[in-house]
């Protein structure tokens, strides 16, 4: 009898939260536009999860510009508990209007929900880890909240495990390309499962990004392809799904 394997797919949705769309605190310029695309994704790209992965703060939390007097939002990058940290404005703060989802985000097919960002000492643009997770061993070891796992690969693993599939292939999509999307996508290609690395592969057509200087999205991109971040469109993910 021939034996089959399975492949575990993986949709992460990455901080589709009202902070981040036009007209929020940390808006990503067209971030409205990819939620029909994501939805789509979701509901007919044939993925066994669907994870939505969202920014978690307190209304101090320490990347915020507003907690250090004399620098400015966007632009201000200082070292924070050693790990350098641009300064923004508040946003994605707990329980605020601006914390939840976009309105027409279909919440109909998640899986669950990750939560980052959620300790004020440390950003979290990856879903996966905080910003600490790569600091030296000296740092970490004096400052010990560095580097902590929002248990996000454990659960990918664990549901790989359980429904036997033999690798693991995780799409991302979601604000903003340069931050969260990128960090997300490389931190999950670190990973392993069963001795081979996550596939992982970026939505372009469902993520949008954020561009101080000129370039910075071709940088972006290139950055993940050297990676091994494969860049793809929405509808290779829809035509291979029927």
């Amino acid at each position: 009898m021939q034996s089959t394997t399975k492949k575990l797919r993986a949709l992460l949705r990455v901080d589709l939260l009202l902070t981040f769309m036009p007209g929020g605190a940390l808006a990503v310029p067209g971030g409205d536009a990819i939620v029909p695309v994501v939805n789509e994704l979701s509901k007919h790209g044939g993925y066994d999860l669907v994870i939505d992965c969202r920014d978690d703060h307190p209304a101090d939390h320490s990347s915020f510009a507003s907690q250090h007097p004399g620098t400015t939002a966007n632009t201000t990058v200082i070292e924070l508990f050693g790990v350098s940290q641009r300064l923004w404005p508040d946003h994605a703060v707990r329980d605020s209007k601006e914390w939840q989802y976009h309105p027409a985000l279909d919440l109909s097919c998640v899986t669950c929900e990750f939560a980052k960002g959620q300790n004020k000492k440390v950003d979290s643009y990856s879903a996966f880890y905080d910003n600490g997770r790569h600091v030296s061993l000296e740092t970490q070891e004096k400052y010990p909240f560095l580097g902590q796992s929002t248990g996000l690969a454990e659960y990918i693993k664990s549901e790989a495990e359980r429904q036997a599939a033999s690798d693991i292939q995780v799409d991302v999509c979601g604000l903003a390309l340069g931050f969260c999307v990128s960090w997300t996508a490389l931190d999950a290609r670190s990973e392993t499962y069963r001795d081979a690395k996550f596939e992982v592969r970026v939505i372009e057509d469902a993520v949008c990004a954020l561009e101080f200087t000129n370039g910075d999205y071709a940088r972006y991109i290139s950055e993940l392809e050297a990676q091994g971040v494969e860049i793809i469109q929405s509808q290779s993910v829809l035509q291979n799904a029927k």
